[in-house]
């Protein structure tokens, strides 16, 4: 499986901030952010970010489920 890393600051990401980037921003994207650089772009903490990721997979969304990274 392969890496990515955020487009703001170079940092690996986690399954998790993969899943809410395409929540979010839709699944054509071609970048990805860490939680902090996507909640400079929203203008969210990442406190509510965090809730986001619960909330999504605990309703079963599908995005949540998938493995896109290996995380280390």
């Amino acid at each position: 499986m392969k890496r990515l890393y955020c487009r703001g600051c170079g940092q690996s990401l986690r399954n998790p901030e993969v899943a809410l980037n395409l929540k979010l921003r839709g699944k054509g994207i071609g970048c990805f952010y860490c939680e902090s650089c996507l909640s400079e772009r929203t203008g969210s903490s990442p406190a509510d970010l965090r809730d986001l990721v619960r909330y999504f997979t605990e309703n079963g969304c599908e995005l949540f489920s998938r493995h896109y990274v290996d995380e280390e």
